[in-house]
C-alpha cells in the first residue's frame, strides 16, 4: 500500500467545485509502512507549511447530585491538552503542492512517534515553516507538550504578511486568501 493509494481519504463524489481532485488527504497515523512514508518526504523538504487543529473540550452536564462534584473537573482522555480546556486534535502537513498529511492525534496509532517526529522537526534549522498566526500556533504547541525548542526555527506567517501589507486591517485566514487570492478562495 503506498500513501497514493488506500491512505487518501475520499471525498464525496457529488461535490462539483474541483477541489478533490485537486487535493489529496493522507492519514498518515494510521499504520507503520504510511508513517515511515510520510517521514521520509518530510526529512527531505526545505520548506513546508503546517495548521494546528484546535478543539475544545466538551463540558459534561452534571445530572442529579452533580453538586457534590462542585470543583472537581472531570478527568479528560484527550490528549496534548492546554489551558485545562483546550487541546490539539490534529496536525495538518503540506509539502508537496497537493499532498496534504493529517496527523489524528487523538485517535491515531502511531502518536508518540508522531510526537516525537514533530518534535524534531520544529528544531530542524535547515527548514522554513509556513504557519498562519505563528505566535499564537507555536505558543500552543509549546503548551501542549508537542514541542519544547523553537530556538532555530525559521518561519513564514500569512497573518503578519498580511498585517505588513494592510496594517489598518486585522484580517481572519479566510479573508486573507479571498483578498490576496480569490482564485483559491474555494478552497475555503
Amino acid at each position: 500500500i503506498s500513501l497514493d493509494d488506500e491512505q487518501i481519504i475520499q471525498h464525496d463524489k457529488s461535490y462539483e467545485s474541483g477541489i478533490e481532485r485537486h487535493l489529496q488527504i493522507i492519514n498518515v497515523l494510521d499504520d507503520a509502512k504510511s508513517f515511515n512514508d510520510f517521514i521520509c518526504k518530510l526529512a527531505i523538504q526545505m520548506e513546508i507549511s503546517i495548521s494546528v487543529g484546535v478543539e475544545k473540550i466538551q463540558a459534561k452536564t452534571l445530572t442529579i447530585g452533580g453538586n457534590l462534584l462542585k470543583g472537581k473537573s472531570p478527568k479528560s482522555t484527550e490528549k496534548f491538552m492546554f489551558k485545562q480546556v483546550f487541546f490539539i486534535s490534529c496536525v495538518s502537513i503540506c509539502c508537496e503542492g497537493n499532498k496534504i498529511f493529517h496527523l489524528d492525534l487523538q485517535h491515531g496509532k502511531l502518536i508518540k512517534e508522531a510526537k516525537q517526529e514533530l518534535s524534531k522537526l520544529f528544531s530542524r534549522e535547515d527548514i522554513t515553516i509556513c504557519i498562519h498566526d505563528a505566535k499564537e500556533s507555536l505558543k500552543i504547541l509549546l503548551e501542549s507538550g508537542i514541542c519544547s525548542n523553537f530556538s532555530n526555527l525559521k518561519l513564514m506567517d500569512p497573518r503578519l504578511a498580511s498585517w505588513i501589507v494592510h496594517p489598518d486591517e486585522i484580517l481572519k485566514w479566510n479573508a486573507i486568501i479571498e483578498k490576496s487570492l480569490p482564485q483559491h478562495a474555494e478552497l475555503m
